[in-house]
C-alpha cells in the first residue's frame, strides 16, 4: 500500500505541474544588475535659454489701415503684395507714390514687411485691403483660410 501511495503521490506531482505549467522562474543572478562601474555617469540637460523676439513695432510712424486679405499665385513664396484700391489711395495721400513701398502687414501677433509691386483689382474699393504672395501669406496664416483680417502700416 505504500508503494501504491507514493506512485499517485508522483502521478499528481506530474499531472500538477502539466497542467498548471509549474517552470521554476529565473535564478536571480540573470537579472542584469546596474552597477556604477559599467554605468555612465548622467550628464545634465543643458537648457538652452529660449531667444527673445525681437519686439516689432506694431504699426509704421505715418499710419495704418484695417481690412481683409487675401493671397496669390502658387509658388512665389516671396515678400511680396498686391495693394486694394484703399490701401493705394491711402499711400498715394501721405507719399505720393505706394509702388515699390515696404508695408507692415500684421495678423494678430504675426507681423511682416511686404514690398508693394503690384496692385488687385477688387469688385469694390472696402473689400480687400491687399493680396500677399503665398509665401507672405502662410507666414501669417495658413492658406486653407483664404481671407484674413491684417492691419497694414506704413
Amino acid at each position: 500500500m505504500v508503494i501504491f501511495d507514493d506512485i499517485i503521490r508522483r502521478i499528481l506531482i506530474l499531472l500538477y505541474t502539466i497542467i498548471f505549467a509549474v517552470t521554476p522562474g529565473p535564478h536571480p543572478d540573470d537579472y542584469i544588475q546596474p552597477t556604477d562601474r559599467y554605468a555612465p555617469a548622467p550628464t545634465p540637460i543643458l537648457q538652452t535659454p529660449k531667444p527673445t523676439p525681437k519686439p516689432t513695432p506694431k504699426y509704421y510712424k505715418e499710419g495704418h489701415v484695417t481690412g481683409r486679405a487675401s493671397w496669390y499665385g502658387t509658388g512665389k513664396n516671396g515678400r511680396y503684395g498686391a495693394a486694394g484700391p484703399e490701401l493705394r489711395k491711402r499711400l498715394t495721400a501721405t507719399f505720393g507714390f505706394w509702388r515699390g513701398l515696404t508695408v507692415l502687414v500684421c495678423n494678430r501677433s504675426r507681423c511682416i514687411e511686404v514690398k508693394l509691386n503690384d496692385f488687385c483689382r477688387c469688385n469694390t474699393s472696402k473689400e480687400k485691403l491687399i493680396d500677399l504672395s503665398d509665401g507672405a501669406f502662410s507666414y501669417l496664416s495658413p492658406l486653407s483660410r483664404g481671407v484674413i483680417q491684417v492691419t497694414v502700416g506704413w
